[in-house]
């Protein structure tokens, strides 16, 4: 995990921002992820709304600064902000709701359903609605199953990579958290430093929790106090 940027900034070499949404009964939670080069990946904004018109201000009526580390401090660069190119939105809860929203921003969102193992497909694509004659309509609603087991296994590995990272701002939104709340060593913080690895412009450093071993790196700019 890397750290240092401002909350809702988009640190530069960001390629295209995605988001993720999982719908509760009576609640919302999204987060929306900057990505770069080699699955380099960066925390732009997470939260929970209790509306869809909420969800839609946060996902697609915003655009995302995008910033870079200059002169001891993170700037805006003046590149065009971002905006979020695609939403993955869970479609166990509240299903027909959560179409109603993917119909209205068809070309950037998508209702998704996880799935342990899919035959070895990333994912794939179901046509819900049917026509009087009783054929799939292509037009109509669709629900992509997405095999979880890939992505938590790529996630795994990700975040004990020296070469890519995941990234998180200075100031954790209410909630995000590094660590393990169950485990009396991350509650307190008793990280060890296993290595530590300076370059022209970054100090990366790598962690491991003494209670329950979680391994995770900060990078923090040379200059940086």
């Amino acid at each position: 995990m890397a750290f240092g940027y401002p909350p809702g900034m988009v640190p530069e070499g960001t390629l295209v921002l995605t988001a993720g949404v999982d719908v509760q009964m009576s609640t919302i939670y999204f987060v929306i992820r900057a990505w770069g080069l080699q699955w380099q990946s960066w925390l732009v904004r997470a939260g929970r709304v209790e509306t869809w018109d909420q969800l839609e201000a946060e996902l697609f009526l915003t655009r995302y600064p995008v910033g870079a580390w200059q002169e001891s401090k993170w700037e805006q660069t003046g590149d065009q902000p971002l905006a979020v190119r695609l939403a993955c939105i869970d479609a166990r809860y509240r299903k027909d709701e959560v179409h109603a929203f993917v119909r209205r921003w068809n070309d950037v969102a998508r209702a998704i359903l996880g799935r342990d193992h899919l035959g070895g497909n990333l994912c794939t694509m179901t046509l819900l609605d049917k026509n009087q004659a009783g054929q799939a309509m292509r037009s109509g609603r669709k629900a992509w199953h997405i095999d979880t087991s890939i992505f938590k296994d790529r996630v795994s590995r990700l975040i004990h990579s020296e070469t890519g990272h995941w990234s998180l701002p200075a100031e954790l939104p209410p909630g995000i958290v590094i660590r393990s709340p169950r485990c009396p060593g991350c509650r307190s913080r008793q990280f060890r430093t296993t290595k530590t690895v300076r370059q022209p412009r970054w100090t990366v450093r790598y962690h491991v929790c003494t209670g329950c071993g979680l391994h995770f790196k900060s990078i923090k700019p040379e200059d940086e106090k």
